[in-house]
């Protein structure tokens, strides 16, 4: 059986959690997990290490990656739902992204009683592409996951906030406002390769 077999396996979802999601993260212990690294953009532990290794292998094994999905900002990259993640990683939005942005920012209203989500794979190479350029997200709300540690360089630029978010551990999520307010880039990076998950939330409407 493949290594990955485990991570398409959510039909016990107490089990997929215990195997990928952060502990804290899970009882809700927002005050000790959640750091603001620039105005309304949040850091925090999303995912246990193996989840990340597990996806990336999946998609590497599994899937197929593009550079011309996106018209005006295009990345390598590759929908989750092409690797028959999409309803598991939409549940994570849901049960553990959700509740902590209704806590942070004090949401209200019917339209936040379910996000839905546009999810993918980036992959940043020093022979491909290193970097993007500034531009907002059509979303209204944004994560972005570290999903691997073995390259220089990168992060998440905000250029209104002249701030860089590349978080330490993998698994750390970085959650801001899309649309708007947070106009950001990737940094180029300058050795190894670089991915993340990016999901662009949206409320009901």
């Amino acid at each position: 059986m493949a290594n990955y077999a485990e991570i398409l396996d959510a039909n016990d979802w107490d089990k997929w959690c215990d195997k990928y999601i952060d502990p804290l993260l899970r009882k809700g212990e927002y005050e000790l997990i959640v750091d603001e690294a620039a105005p309304s953009v949040l850091v925090f532990p999303l995912f246990k290490e193996q989840f990340c290794k597990d996806l990336i292998q999946l998609c590497e094994t599994e899937g197929e990656w593009t550079v011309d999905r996106h018209e005006f900002y295009p990345t390598t990259d590759m929908l989750i739902d092409k690797v028959w993640m999409g309803q598991i990683y939409q549940k994570v939005i849901n049960d553990f992204v959700r509740p902590l942005a209704i806590w942070y920012w004090t949401l209200e209203g019917r339209q936040w009683n379910s996000l839905d989500q546009e999810t993918f794979v980036v992959k940043y190479t020093t022979e491909t592409q290193s970097h993007l350029s500034l531009h907002h997200d059509d979303s209204d709300l944004t994560t972005v996951v570290k999903m691997n540690d073995d390259f220089t360089g990168g992060g998440t630029f905000f250029s209104l906030y002249k701030k860089t978010i590349n978080p330490e551990r993998i698994g750390m999520a970085a959650l801001h406002p899309g649309a708007i307010t947070h106009r950001h880039g990737a940094r180029p990076i300058h050795s190894g390769t670089r991915y993340i998950t990016v999901s662009f939330c949206k409320m009901q409407r």
